[in-house]
C-alpha cells in the first residue's frame, strides 16, 4: 500500500484590500478509507489467494506467505490451526477444490468475498466444513458452496456443512450468506446427536438443486433462522424433507422457503417430530421450549407442506405464513398427526393462505386436543377435500374466523369449539 505524506498547499491571493491565506490537507490514503482491493482483508488473520497453479495463506501481521500448497483444503486448514486464541480467515475470490473436510475451530471466522466470487468445490466424498464437537463462537459466511459434478468426481454423497453434536454441543454459531448448490443436503446436524446445541443464527442461506434432505436440525435449540431456503431443481429425490426438526426446542424462524419444480421432487416441506415440552421436567433450563415459525412458504411437496408427528409438540405457527399446496400428490397442507390417540396438543396454526390443494385438506387435525386454528384462507380446492377436517378422537380444539371456500368446509368429529367461521 501506497502511504502519502500530507500535502500542504498555500495559495495566496491578493483580492483589493485584504490577503487570504487557504490551506488544502489532504490527509493518508489510509485515512480517509479507501485502500482499495485490500479493503476486505483489514480485519483478517489470514488472507488465502491463488497465484496461479498455487494456494497461499498471507499472515496479515507479518505480511509473509505462511503456507502453500496445491491442496486448498490443506493450506485452509493450516490457518485455521494457527488461531488458537480465534481469528479470521478470508479466502479471495476464485475456485478451490476441496479434497478434505475443513474443521473450523473455536472464534474462527471463515469468510469469502461474498455472491458466487469464492467458490469452495469438493472433489472428493466429504463436507466443505466440519464443525466439531465441542467447538464455540465461530463463523461461516459469504461463501459458494458447490458441487459440481464432473468426469471422475461424482457428487459427494454429504452436507454442504456437518455439524457433529454426537460427541460434545455446540454454541454460538453462525452462518450467513451462504450460496449451497447441488449438495446432497444443505446442513446437517449429527442424526444420532447426543448433546444440545443451543444459540445458533443462520441466515441468508439458499440452498437448491439438492438431492436429499436440505437441512437437518437434530438436538438443537434456543436458536434463530432467517431467510433460508431449500430447492430441489431436478430429478424426484426419494423421501426428501426441505427442513427437518427432530428433539428442537426454543427455535425462532422467519421466511423459510420448500420449494421445487413441478413434479413433486420432494416429499415434506416442514417435518417436526420429538419437539421439547417447554415445561418437561426432564430438561430443566434446556430450552424456551415453544418454538415459533413466522412466514413459511411451500411449494409443490408430494406429500404435505407441514407434518407435526409424533412427540409433544409445541410449535407456534404464527405470523404472516404462506404455504402454496399446488401439487398434483396426496398432498396436505398442515398434517397435525396424532399417531392413533397419542394426542397432539398446544399447536397454533394462525393466518396461513393456500393455493389449490387438490387432494388431502389444507388442515387435517388426527386425534389432536387444544389445538387453534385460526384465519385459514383456501383460495381454491377440490370439492372432495375437507378445508379443515378433524378425525380420530380429537377434541377441544378451536376453530376460528377461517376463509375456506372452494372445499367441503369445516368437518369436526365434536367437542370443538367453531366460532365465525365463512365457509
Amino acid at each position: 500500500m501506497l502511504k502519502r505524506l500530507s500535502l500542504f498547499i498555500v495559495l495566496c491571493m491578493v483580492l483589493g484590500l485584504g490577503t487570504y491565506t487557504i490551506i488544502i490537507l489532504v490527509a493518508p490514503q489510509e485515512a480517509l478509507g479507501t485502500v482499495g482491493d485490500d479493503s476486505t482483508e483489514v480485519c483478517a488473520s489470514y488472507i488465502v489467494y491463488q497465484d496461479g497453479g498455487t494456494i497461499k495463506a498471507k499472515n496479515s501481521t507479518t505480511g509473509k506467505v505462511q503456507f502453500e500448497g496445491t491442496d486448498a483444503d490443506s493450506v485452509i486448514q493450516s490457518a485455521i490451526n494457527q488461531l488458537t486464541n480465534g481469528g479470521k480467515v478470508l479466502i479471495k475470490r476464485g475456485d478451490y477444490y476441496i479434497d478434505n473436510t475443513i474443521t473450523v475451530k473455536n472464534r474462527v471466522s471463515i469468510a469469502g468475498e461474498g455472491g458466487e466470487a469464492t467458490v469452495l468445490d469438493p472433489t472428493a466424498n466429504v463436507s466443505v466444513f466440519t464443525i466439531g464437537a465441542g467447538t464455540h463462537g465461530l463463523t461461516i459466511e459469504d461463501l459458494f458452496l458447490l458441487d459440481r459434478s464432473e468426469t471422475g468426481n461424482p457428487h459427494s454423497s454429504e452436507p454442504a456443512i456437518c455439524i457433529d453434536n454426537e460427541e460434545g454441543n455446540q454454541t454460538f454459531i453462525t452462518i450467513r450468506d451462504l450460496t449451497i448448490r447441488e449438495f446432497k443436503g444443505a446442513i446437517w446436524f449429527s442424526n444420532s446427536a447426543a448433546h444440545w446445541s443451543a444459540n445458533f443464527l443462520i441466515e441468508r442461506v439458499t440452498a437448491d438443486f439438492l438431492r436429499d434432505t436440505g437441512f437437518r436440525f437434530n438436538w438443537l435449540m434456543d436458536s434463530e433462522l432467517r431467510c433460508v431456503s431449500a430447492h430441489y431443481n431436478d430429478s424426484k429425490v426419494d423421501w426428501a424433507l426441505a427442513f427437518h426438526f427432530k428433539q428442537t426446542g426454543g427455535i425462532e424462524a422467519f421466511d423459510l422457503r420448500a420449494g421445487g419444480c413441478p413434479g413433486n421432487l420432494y416429499d415434506r416441506g416442514y417435518h417436526f417430530d420429538d419437539q421439547i415440552l417447554s415445561d418437561d421436567p426432564g430438561k430443566p433450563g434446556l430450552a424456551r421450549g415453544r418454538s415459533e415459525f413466522h412466514n413459511l412458504n411451500c411449494d409443490d411437496p408430494y406429500w404435505d407442506c407441514v407434518y407435526i408427528g409424533k412427540g409433544n409438540e409445541v410449535n407456534i405457527f404464527g405470523g404472516n405464513m404462506a404455504l402454496w399446496g399446488h401439487t398434483s400428490g396426496p398432498a396436505k397442507g398442515i398434517y397435525v398427526d396424532g399417531n392413533s390417540e397419542d394426542l397432539r396438543s398446544r399447536i397454533c396454526v394462525r393466518g396461513v393462505y393456500f393455493y389449490d390443494n387438490s387432494e388431502g385438506p389444507c388442515v387435517l387435525l388426527e386425534y389432536a386436543q387444544s389445538c387453534i386454528v385460526e384465519g385459514i384462507h383456501l383460495k381454491s380446492g377440490d370439492a372432495q377435500q375437507w378445508g379443515i377436517q378433524e378425525t380420530g378422537t380429537s377434541n377441544y380444539n378451536i376453530i376460528v374466523a377461517n376463509y375456506v371456500r372452494g372445499s367441503q368446509g369445516i368437518s369436526t368429529v365434536g367437542g370443538s369449539t367453531i366460532v365465525a367461521n365463512n365457509q
